[in-house]
């Protein structure tokens, strides 16, 4: 998923996703809600405050969960809805 299209609601300009988010994500659908389950991968680009060299930090979050009511109607979870 391209980098602009997540609203990270980060307004830090020493933090700065400019690369896609990548994912490995499975996704099960409940009752009455969306379960995802996965590994979350995202690299950010900083600048160090205090000296302002920039740094660059890879996050990685592996057992990653969300749970989702399906009352929630985003574009992305129709189509997590629509592949389950």
């Amino acid at each position: 998923m391209p980098a602009a299209e997540l609203d990270l609601g980060v307004n830090d300009e020493m933090v700065q996703a400019k690369a896609p988010l990548r994912y490995d994500l499975t996704v099960e659908k409940l009752e009455d809600a969306v379960l995802a389950q996965g590994q979350l991968r995202l690299k950010l680009d900083c600048q160090c405050v205090r000296c302002l060299k920039p740094v660059k930090i890879e996050l990685d979050l592996k057992g990653w969960a969300a749970h989702l009511p399906l009352e929630v109607r985003t574009p992305w979870l129709l189509w997590a809805i629509a592949w389950t």
